[in-house]
């Protein structure tokens, strides 16, 4: 999985571009501003799979003391916000070839979110682990939603190079990466 986001600043509103590439295809796809204001925020390695559901996935409970809590849902409609953060209906759909586009001006982020956003990450969820072209709705994780659709599948930090660098992660729940970008042009 790679991909590249742009995030831009435009009157307190942020303008969202994201492009993913390895997704599983025609399946919903949670994302989200991660991170602890004022802290330093990271993508999780190997290290933080906890064994919750499966030793051998980072889930996303699992990696929330590396990324930190939902900030942002970058949703297709309506609420944006950390409440809206499991809503599979609004959730960005990949295409057949894996191929995830969102663009979006989220109206109504927090003033503090945006100008924390160097300390941030984008995670995107959702793998089709047995590849029967659906989320499977069993086993449920500690967050109350199924396995599938939850685990973080890409992390990539958020920085301030006014442009998008590239994001990379890994399938199975290993969220590593780095680059997404933002400009507050």
């Amino acid at each position: 999985m790679h991909g590249f986001a742009q995030l831009v600043e435009v009157d307190r509103d942020l303008k969202v571009q994201v492009t993913a590439y390895g997704l599983s295809p025609l399946l919903p796809h949670l994302m989200h501003i991660h991170g602890e204001l004022e802290a330093e925020n990271e993508c999780p390695g190997p290290r933080f799979r906890a064994g919750g559901v499966s030793e051998q996935l980072i889930e996303t409970a699992d990696g929330l003391p590396a990324y930190g809590p939902i900030q942002v849902t970058f949703s297709t409609e309506g609420d944006t916000s950390a409440a809206a953060g499991l809503n599979l209906d609004t959730a960005p759909v990949a295409g057949q070839d894996g191929t995830l586009t969102y663009q979006r001006i989220l109206l109504d982020v927090p003033e503090d979110v945006v100008d924390e956003l160097d300390d941030l990450h984008i995670v995107i969820h959702g793998e089709d682990l047995d590849d029967d072209g659906m989320y499977d709705p069993e086993p449920i994780t500690a967050l109350g939603a199924p396995l599938e659709a939850e685990l973080p599948v890409a992390c990539g930090e958020l920085n301030g190079d006014h442009g998008a660098d590239h994001g990379h992660g890994h399938g199975h729940g290993h969220g590593h990466g780095h680059g997404t970008g933002h400009d507050h042009g």
